[in-house]
């Protein structure tokens, strides 16, 4: 230990006297320890850390499958036939969530809710913090509604008061008893604030193409996954052949953990990896340096060989030595990564699962710990190995001579400087490649304008009977008349499914004299008049809905491009008749009076397929109004509109709780993921390109200064400046075209791992591949420039007379 001790201060004065090399070494290794402890924060807090619930093994998720094998949610009456057939689960239990307009508390707030069936919560084995669980009559239709909430809502709009008798809120039309308030910290799903029993909102539906539901459920403690999977399987299977309205195919079973993560699993790895490669790089960068301070240090080891120290001996103090380095940077990038980690959180944009157990802790603290002792391990073992095997006379030697490198150092310099090439066009062939695809995104035609539109979205209550109708038609009908003579609105248009928005259903549906549309699914949508106008989708045939189109008039209907080219091919649907009753439960025929183009509804990257309009006072029995957004358009800035709604809608409905989004931002929650998963792995390119400039101007440096006498005597000889200059930059070429080779082949291999996040782009792209090995070599280029102006600058006489 005392050796060791003194080792470690030895290294610390060593280290001290060259503070440029050393501060220049520990910000690069603090750049690679800190980007991969902050990318390792996030992969533990999401994909490692186990969920919060007792057992969580044996939680899972049930879905079904389509022909294809895309997972579905499950139909109700499905799911009681899972649950009373399926053998391998202990409990099992269905929910949906929704966003919900809740009044009753300090303020009406806007809150995500959950309904869930009887044993949701005895699958996850969660108790209430304060009062009581829903008790099995409250789950019955009709029965009188509870509701539990979350300890965060508790607080905020209940006070946090303790009593809860005679709490309740009221949403959606009914008034709503909290029973209780569950425990801090849990939020399933996501964010809900509310839970209410199925059966207080919700009828039992028999349809069995109904996919509404989400389930979970756990296993029983002697039924492997395996097991669970092929005995809901052979129940689905069954379903499928016994019912002829059953679309699902197949089942499967998944662990919960594994459900909640699969979308950004692939990301995190992806950059797991990419900062993996950064890391190396940066110790390649480190490595190299010290191999030039070794070579510097040659005649101190020389005299301490002399004096008896051993291989060994001299190995260990120059691991002491990148030990220390690693160290400072350790701690220097565990800082970098508490503040990567919020960076992080905060790209995601909540495209991150789980992110509340994403944290600097002890998890990340040794892992930034053991990640500087394996790095001084590999920064230490080159330099130290090759002074080490140096032999005494040889190192008296060459102290004498004030020598060059020997061929073997040159040569692992030039193998570091090639591997930081290739590594780095690796990172640069997988950040272009999204980059292209992310171009590719946003050029994307989305059928309708999403400038200056701000969407607004009240969430009424669902009307109960024809009077309920009656009062909601006319709160919009005031609220309608009120938003469009503001001052700087154009126009307004309302719907049930906004743009970019995965609300909105489809299905089958009748074509008079023909039957249905068999397996062709069109989205279904309810719109006021002003709709197609505010968004700017544009009529291709007929006409657009009518102020005179109303309650009490024929039922009319448009249609889009899609499905007038797949339902009506070579004749004009205008005054043809279909019947959405399998969508929207109303079995009344419709006209189409005209034809609209498509929509990517979805976001840019989801499919333009058909989509049916109905008027929004004629179809859903008047409660299509209740989920509706009303977007408008404005001349100025749309959110500086909603102080003056804020106030028009508190005036109308007093427990209102409007909420707004501009479809600018609406889009760029479509986008989130892809920009996140760019900017981060572009980052780290970056980082690296400068990293890989670094290194070859660092080495093509130390050998101009260590051929200073061999440039001298050439140009003596009549070697001219360029010549001189072509030389370090050919020298310089030869190692960035062999980093090149390899990297092409390396991004090649790994850009096959990209493929499910690119977009309209091969993993093979010729231009992305010529764009990044283009500005690789110009990059390089720049980094040869210095050392070879400074070679082409010798004096023969001033380097001769040096030696």
């Amino acid at each position: 230990m005392d050796n060791f001790l003194g080792d470690v201060r030895y290294a610390i004065r060593s280290l001290a006297k060259t503070p440029g090399f050393s501060i220049l070494a520990i910000l690069t290794l603090a750049l690679g320890i800190g980007g991969c402890t902050a990318i390792f924060s996030v992969v533990n807090g999401v994909l490692l850390q186990p969920l919060p619930y007792d057992r969580p093994d044996q939680l899972v998720m049930l879905r079904e499958l389509s022909a294809e094998g895309t997972p579905m949610n499950v139909p109700e009456q499905n799911f009681l036939d899972w649950q009373s057939g399926a053998q391998g689960f202990e409990r099992m239990a269905f929910y949906n969530t929704f966003d919900a307009a809740v009044a009753g508390g300090s303020e009406p707030a806007r809150a995500q809710a959950s309904e869930v069936s009887e044993d949701f919560f005895d699958v996850l084995r969660v108790k209430p913090f304060i009062g009581r669980a829903f008790l099995p009559e409250e789950h019955r239709q009709g029965a009188s509604p509870a509701a539990m909430v979350s300890h965060s809502f508790w607080q905020r709009y209940l006070g946090g008061d303790r009593d809860l008798a005679g709490k309740s809120l009221r949403s959606s039309g009914y008034s709503f008893t909290v029973a209780g308030v569950l425990p801090a910290g849990f939020r399933f799903p996501a964010r809900t604030d509310v839970w209410v029993p199925k059966g207080a909102l919700s009828p039992v539906n028999p349809s069995r193409s109904a996919h509404n539901w989400r389930v979970i459920a756990r296993l029983k403690p002697d039924v492997a996954l395996d097991r669970a999977r092929g005995d809901l399987s052979r129940i689905a299977k069954n379903i499928h052949a016994d019912f002829t309205d059953v679309t699902a195919v197949d089942a499967t079973v998944s662990p919960l953990q594994d459900a909640f993560t699969a979308r950004i699993r692939p990301a995190l790895l992806l950059l797991l990896g990419a900062v993996g490669l950064l890391l190396l790089i940066a110790c390649a960068n480190v490595v190299n340096m010290l191999l030039a301070r070794a070579t510097a240090q040659e005649k101190e080891f020389a005299v301490r060989a002399a004096l008896g120290a051993g291989r060994i001996r001299l190995l260990k103090q120059c691991v002491t030595e990148s030990l220390v380095l690693a160290l400072a940077g350790a701690v220097l990038g565990t800082v970098l990564a508490a503040w990567g980690v919020d960076v992080l959180l905060a790209l995601g944009q909540g495209q991150i699962p789980r992110s509340e157990n994403v944290r600097v802790d002890v998890a990340m603290l040794a892992f930034a710990l053991l990640l500087s002792l394996a790095t001084s391990v590999l920064l230490g073992f080159a330099p130290g190995w090759r002074a080490s095997r140096l032999a005494l006379a040889s190192l008296m030697n060459e102290a004498g001579r004030g020598g060059s490198a020997g061929g073997s150092q040159k040569h692992l310099r030039n193998a570091l400087v090639v591997s930081q090439v290739a590594l780095t066009l690796v990172l640069l062939v997988g950040a272009g490649l999204l980059a292209r695809s992310f171009v590719k995104v946003m050029a994307v035609d989305l059928g309708f304008r999403k400038e200056n539109r701000l969407g607004l979205d009240l969430s009424m209550p669902f009307p109960k009977d024809k009077q309920g109708e009656l009062r909601l038609r006319a709160f919009a009908a005031q609220l309608e008349a009120r938003l469009v003579h503001l001052p700087g609105v154009v126009s307004l248009g309302g719907t049930n499914a906004p743009p970019m928005s995965p609300y909105g259903g489809n299905g089958r549906f009748l074509i008079e004299g023909r039957g249905d549309s068999g397996d062709y699914w069109p989205s279904y949508r309810i719109a006021s008049p002003g709709y197609f106008k505010t968004l700017g989708i544009p009529l291709i045939r007929g006409r657009l809905f009518e102020d005179a189109d109303g309650a009490n008039t024929p039922q009319v209907a448009l249609i889009s491009r899609d499905v007038a080219e797949k339902v009506f091919p070579n004749e004009d649907p205008i005054g043809k008749r279909i019947n959405t009753a399998n969508m929207d439960g109303d079995d009344a025929w419709i006209t189409i009076v005209g034809v609209v183009a498509d929509v990517r509804g979805e976001g840019p990257e989801s499919d333009s397929g058909g989509a049916i309009y109905t008027h929004y006072l004629q179809r859903g029995g008047g409660g299509g109004i209740a989920a509706f957004t009303w977007v408008l358009h404005a001349t100025v800035e749309p959110t500086s509109l909603i102080p003056a709604i804020r106030q028009i809608v508190r005036s109308l409905d007093p427990e209102a709780a409007p909420k707004f989004q501009t479809l600018e931002e609406s889009f760029q929650l479509t986008t989130a993921s892809r920009r996140f998963n760019l900017t981060l792995l572009g980052v780290f390119a970056g980082v690296a390109l400068a990293l890989a400039g670094m290194g070859i101007y660092g080495v093509l440096a130390y050998s101009v200064a260590q051929r200073t006498r061999e440039i001298g005597i050439r140009m003596a000889l009549g070697a001219q400046p360029g010549q001189v200059l072509q030389m370090v930059v050919r020298q310089g070429g030869r190692l960035v075209g062999v980093g090149v080779a390899i990297g092409l082949l390396g991004g090649y291999a790994v850009s096959r791992s990209l493929t499910t996040m690119l977009f309209n782009t091969s993993p093979a792209d010729p231009a992305t591949y010529l764009a990044v090995c283009a500005f690789l070599c110009l990059v390089a280029l720049m980094a040869c420039a210095g050392p070879a102006r400074r070679a082409a600058k010798v004096d023969p006489m001033v380097a001769l007379r040096h030696e």
